[in-house]
């Protein structure tokens, strides 16, 4: 049992080592990715900044008028 689990463990390395071989990116392509996915997560950031404060502003009309309470 302990030799087929070593088996599967040598294989299963060496199909990611190939799988890592194929999909290797150059260091610029990395720089690429990694810039590309700052600046998917800062605008995402901005976004949820920009609903938040819009909803704080919200926020004390809905709260002052109760009669949107009556949907829930």
């Amino acid at each position: 049992m302990h030799y087929l689990h070593s088996i599967i463990t040598c294989s299963a390395s060496h199909q990611s080592r190939t799988l890592f071989r194929k999909f290797s990116l150059t260091s610029r392509s990395k720089c690429r990715l990694f810039l590309a996915a700052i600046a998917t997560v800062t605008s995402l950031i901005r976004l949820f900044l920009d609903g938040f404060q819009s909803f704080s502003k919200a926020w004390p009309a809905l709260h002052t008028n109760k009669t949107w309470w009556r949907c829930f």
